[in-house]
């Protein structure tokens, strides 16, 4: 098995208040390995400032439920309107920015910023789909709590099976990075990486997610938390890609656990 040997340079730093930031000022991190146009970094984060943001410190719990689709329905119309309840998490005013994700599948994630808890979904093609939902903060960082995410497996007008997660089964779902990064706002000094999971732990010895940018290096992420993954690369286009892998360095079973992402870098 293939493993990647990181060195690290600690840096010593103050770190501003981070409920107030955007990605781009998360932190001073720590570069561990250079490779054209950018540089793997893993963030070096205040763990308490970073437990607070995740969703984790003991404060009341963000909970997030699916009401529509339920489970297993059977649709007779294309277009799909997901509602959802929340509580304890407050969106677009009185705290500008946070929103929650919506992803179709494995597809890239709809920012939901009304307080209604409703998102629609044209054109949804024939077969079984899952709708995941979670909390993220102004900069795209997901909420890690339990009850932060839900999830839901429906159908369109027939049940194929595809786009279905083993219930219990492990689950790594993609978040960021996603669209375009612009340097001129500052926006890709650092490319955040950001990810759910469900029904597995991560471990130096046990499962781990495998991240690649571009054709650099892959890294091993052994612990569940956001990493910037590249910091100030170059203008154009750039893929990530994100797999969820056994001891063995196997891509684990299941309908997400290996994307492939685009995104764009622009001056």
């Amino acid at each position: 098995m293939k493993r990647f040997a990181l060195s690290f340079i600690l840096l010593v730093f103050s770190v501003q208040p981070l409920l107030a930031v955007e990605e781009a000022e998360l932190s001073q991190p720590i570069p561990v390995a250079q490779a054209g146009g950018g540089t793997y970094l893993v963030p070096f984060y205040d763990p308490e400032e970073m437990a607070k943001l995740q969703g984790l410190s003991g404060e009341p719990s963000v909970k997030i439920k699916l009401i529509s689709p339920q489970w297993n329905e059977i649709l007779s119309t294309p277009d799909v309107t997901v509602k959802y309840q929340l509580e304890n998490y407050e969106v677009g005013q009185p705290v500008p920015g946070q929103h929650i994700h919506v992803i179709l599948d494995n597809s890239p994630y709809e920012a939901d910023y009304t307080p209604e808890g409703s998102i629609l979904f044209r054109n949804v093609a024939e077969g079984t789909h899952t709708i995941s939902v979670f909390a993220a903060r102004k900069f795209h960082l997901s909420l890690k709590s339990e009850q932060a995410f839900d999830q839901v497996t429906f159908h369109v007008v027939k049940n194929d099976g595809k786009n279905s997660p083993i219930p219990g089964e492990p689950e790594l779902i993609y978040s960021r990075p996603k669209g375009s990064y612009s340097k001129a706002d500052g926006s890709a000094d650092n490319i955040m990486l950001d990810f759910y999971l469900r029904n597995v732990e991560l471990s130096p010895t046990g499962y781990r997610v495998r991240a690649q940018a571009d054709q650099q290096e892959p890294v091993y992420l052994s612990e569940w938390k956001p990493v910037i993954l590249l910091k100030n690369p170059e203008v154009g286009d750039h893929t990530v890609t994100l797999e969820l892998v056994d001891l063995d360095d196997e891509i684990v079973s299941g309908p997400f656990n290996s994307t492939a992402r685009k995104f764009t870098v622009t001056e």
